[in-house]
């Protein structure tokens, strides 16, 4: 989400969504701010229920910039535009984490935890099952 905003393709007014295919017909979806304050918490939802999300009051009258999926995918209702590329680059993943190195943010990279978004497809059997 910082790349549209370092970049100069959103305006300091505009909200970042990325969303990604998520397959099953869904999509793994987060919104920013341009200080990259999350306004919508990385979720998934079904592609058919997208535009129904965004028209929650918080995105009235926002204008969006899309990364990630293509724009007609959405079926958005309200201002929306792309920015290329559409997907994260190494030097802006990097970029956001020197920032956050610099102010001082230095979580023990050993606690790091993934963040699902979406139960499991598969899981173990427990033992004795089956």
């Amino acid at each position: 989400a910082a790349a549209p905003f370092g970049e100069g393709k959103a305006a300091s007014s505009d909200w970042v969504l990325a969303a990604l295919d998520a397959k099953k017909s869904e999509l793994f979806a987060a919104a920013f701010d341009a200080s990259l304050n999350v306004v919508l918490e990385p979720c998934h939802v079904a592609r058919s229920h997208m535009a129904a999300l965004l028209s929650e009051e918080r995105f009235l009258g926002r204008r969006l910039c899309i990364v990630g999926e293509p724009i007609e995918a959405l079926h958005l209702s309200h201002a929306a535009f792309v920015a290329e590329p559409a997907l994260p680059s190494a030097y802006w993943i990097g970029r956001v984490a020197l920032d956050a190195y610099e102010a001082g943010q230095r979580p023990d990279a050993f606690s790091a935890e993934p963040l699902y978004v979406r139960p499991p497809d598969a899981v173990p059997l427990r033992q004795g099952a089956g």
